[in-house]
């Protein structure tokens, strides 16, 4: 720096116009004073540039006339003084300032560090008449100097914590090695247990990857496929198409599809494709593709045959009866009656719904009704009353009348079957007057009158074998059944129904809300108040309401109301808890597996990576899921850094 000055100060004596140039380009802060009073002080562009002024502006202060400069200096954090500023220093005190680090704060806020050195100007006689200041701009390196030890500092911190984590880390493995052991033994013996627990389900149950390759399938499943020789044989990885050929476009096969597109269960009912048995079909989406469970409904369907061909007949027994029946409320308005009732009496049907047989369109006698109401008010029913009724256009037919009280969605109503004995009672005058004629004069012969009731006694016996048909059919179903009218009232329910109620005795006839009032608003009460709106039927599943039992809930609409069918499932859903924690054990024993660990889908899509995977690739579970390994796995040749052919990959395209 002396050499520095030593030059400046020949230069200044040979020629100023050559020192200005020379000074100007000289690559550090130069600052110049030959005024002891330091009023007039010259910098060069550097310094110019570096106090932030024009280079022919004179930045001084003085002792006699200190102004307010727009800048402050700092050494080691302390304000300077005007004494103790470098050039000042040099002038006033002839001292020679080397290398003094001093840090500049401007009013907007800028800050600058740079080092100073300062010498006194001296003439010929030793005298000090001014002093030249040198200073370098390091505010950049400051930062630099700054960063790299903050750095510095981090790397030492993060090295004891990276060490320390290795220890933890050593200790932890070690340990998670043991568990490690411990967890496969379990998870073999789990296997064991649910392979057990699903071959022992009566029920079909296998399981499908999202190539159509079995992953699982139990002895009963296998009972419907057409090759009867894979019984008791492994036929893991085998896929459906190639030991099922005929499934390809068969229902099972289209709502296999849905599933494992949509990824939502479906319910269905259909018959097997080669063994022909009904069964009701539940396909559930899992991670990886499709589990489906076969129940054997064949039971269930000849129920519902027969249930339809006794209602047929009853039907049949009503409505085709050569003897007039009606049906109606206790009040007395007909609510069905049959053909023969409506030739006999000149009616046609839309005249007699829902009218009594009063004012114009009165077809019995008054007293005759009144003495029917006693009867059964006494006996509940009333058998072979003969009585008159009279048709549309005045014509009398004589009846023999029997009636009984019937419950019909929950209300007592009336079923009466009437003979017509019109003809009957002609001849039984025809008779008397024959005897009269006899025990007058003499006998001349005798007449039988008699009526063939053979088919209708015939019909009255199928009628009621259809009816009891009806409630033994009904109570042997194992699942529990109840039927509601329009008013919520319980119109039937099997026995095996009544163990969902808090109460079960004397409920026909009572509303279902008022029975169990929890319903009201909830999966199950809702569930009945869109069947009966839409009339559609609709399935569901839920825990009932005091047992706690899981249900498959089946709603139907029929004719003036909706039945109920409950299905215990608990097994079926504990088998499926069974399975869900088995999945869980196994991603947790992949987690704490010590290799590094990815999962894919078959189009290469991160599916789940261990700890170990997360710390090798620099991605987290949660970031990698779902993207290409391709984006998350890298391998780099050790010697070349080029990257590898991913190996995950070739097995994927070539398998």
């Amino acid at each position: 720096m002396e050499e520095v000055f030593n030059s400046l100060i020949s230069i200044l004596k040979r020629d100023s116009e050559i020192f200005r140039k020379v000074f100007d380009l000289i690559p550090v802060g130069i600052s110049i004073t030959t005024d002891i009073t330091c009023r007039n002080i010259v910098h060069n562009n550097k310094a110019a540039e570096f106090l932030r002024i024009q280079p022919v502006e004179a930045l001084s202060q003085t002792k006699t006339a200190s102004g307010n400069l727009p800048l402050k200096m700092f050494y080691e954090g302390r304000e300077l003084s005007l004494e103790e500023m470098p050039i000042q220093r040099s002038v006033w005190q002839g001292e020679t300032v080397k290398e003094q680090k001093i840090d500049l704060f401007w009013e907007d806020g800028k800050h600058k560090t740079a080092i100073w050195s300062s010498i006194p100007l001296l003439d010929e006689n030793g005298s000090i008449v001014g002093a030249v200041a040198a200073f370098e701009d390091i505010t950049e390196r400051k930062e630099l100097e700054y960063l790299l030890k903050e750095h510095q500092e981090h790397l030492e911190e993060l090295v004891k914590k990276r060490t320390w984590e290795v220890e933890v880390s050593n200790y932890q493995l070690k340990k998670e090695n043991l568990r490690r052991i411990e967890v496969e033994e379990e998870l073999r013996k789990k296997n064991e247990e649910i392979s057990i627990i699903l071959e022992s389900v009566t029920d079909s149950f296998f399981a499908l990857d999202n190539e159509w390759k079995f992953i699982y399938a139990n002895e009963e499943a296998k009972k419907y496929f057409p090759n009867k020789d894979i019984l008791g044989k492994n036929i893991l990885g085998e896929n459906l198409l190639s030991l099922i050929p005929d499934a390809r476009g068969s229902i099972f096969w289209e709502n296999y599809h849905k599933v494992m597109l949509y990824r939502e269960p479906i319910h269905f009912e259909a018959k097997t494709i080669y063994t022909k048995t009904w069964v009701a079909v539940h396909v559930y989406p899992f991670q990886n593709g499709i589990s489906v469970i076969f129940q054997d409904i064949s039971k269930k369907k000849r129920i519902e045959d027969n249930l339809r061909l006794s209602e047929e007949k009853f039907s049949d027994a009503f409505y085709k009866s050569p003897a007039m029946m009606v049906i109606s409320s206790l009040d007395g308005k007909i609510i069905e009656a049959n053909e023969r009732f409506l030739e006999t009496l000149e009616y046609n049907l839309e005249e007699v719904l829902g009218n009594a047989p009063t004012g114009s369109r009165s077809w019995s006698i008054p007293a005759d009704r009144e003495i029917i109401v006693d009867r059964l008010s006494e006996t509940g029913s009333v058998k072979n009353f003969e009585t008159t009724f009279i048709s549309r256009t005045g014509k009398t037919v004589d009846v023999l009348s029997s009636i009984d009280l019937i419950e019909i969605t929950g209300e007592k109503c009336l079923i009466s079957t009437m003979i017509d004995i019109t003809e009957k009672k002609k001849m039984e005058k025809t008779l008397e007057a024959e005897k009269d004629r006899w025990l007058e004069g003499n006998m001349h012969g005798v007449v039988l009158v008699f009526q063939d009731i053979t088919e209708k006694v015939k019909k009255d016996k199928e009628l009621e074998i259809a009816h009891r048909q009806i409630e033994n059919i009904l109570e042997s179903v194992s699942d529990a059944f109840y039927a509601l009218d329009s008013e919520w009232k319980l119109v039937y329910i099997n026995e095996e129904a009544k163990r969902y109620l808090p109460e079960s005795e004397n409920v026909i006839g009572k509303n279902v809300f008022d029975i169990i009032p929890e319903s009201a608003g909830s999966v199950f009460g809702n569930n009945y108040q869109k069947v009966m709106t839409d009339r559609k039927p609709v399935y569901f599943e839920a825990k009932m309401i005091y047992t706690g039992i899981w249900v498959g809930v089946s709603i139907y609409p029929f004719q003036d109301g909706i039945s109920i069918l409950f299905r215990d499932i608990s097994q079926r859903k504990q088998l499926e808890k069974e399975l869900k924690e088995k999945e869980e054990r196994l991603r947790l024993t992949l987690r704490s597996i010590g290799d590094g660990v990815i999962t894919t889908d078959v189009v290469g899509r991160v599916e789940m990576m261990n700890r170990v995977a997360e710390t090798l690739t620099g991605w987290s579970q949660e970031e990698a899921k779902g993207r290409p390994l391709a984006e998350v796995f890298h391998i780099i040749n050790e010697q070349t850094r080029q990257r590898c052919e991913n190996p995950v990959e070739k097995v994927l395209a070539t398998g």
